[in-house]
């Protein structure tokens, strides 16, 4: 298990994560330093137990934004997907019936000539 210590609003803590995690962990952190830091020019000084709050409820907002786009992405792909498939199936019905009438008109050409 690895060990990283990271900075959060000036403070350094010491972490635990999976072994190869120590990059992605330092990355987090500093995203978070830099919510926190925004959080703290916005609202001023307000202790660092409520600032890390406030900060980690506009990640959680963030995220949850993030989600409904996903969502929405989600959906808007599925129904360009069934879209699709309507189209393919209109299409394939178009091409089945023109193979009809030209097997159609074939036979007429070789039941009219003989």
């Amino acid at each position: 298990m690895g060990t990283v210590t990271v900075e959060v609003n000036g403070q350094n803590f010491t972490m635990g994560c999976a072994d190869g995690q120590e990059r992605r962990l330092q990355e987090l952190a500093r995203g978070f330093d830099r919510t926190v830091r925004e959080v703290s020019d916005q609202v001023g000084a307000i202790g660092d137990l409520r600032l890390v709050v406030m900060a980690s409820l506009t990640v959680v907002d963030e995220l949850a934004d993030a989600r409904a786009q996903l969502a929405r992405v989600h959906e808007e792909t599925r129904a360009a997907h069934d879209a699709g498939l309507k189209v393919e199936a209109r299409a394939a019905a178009a091409l089945d019936a023109a193979a009809r009438r030209l097997e159609e008109m074939t036979q007429k050409l070789e039941g009219g000539g003989a």
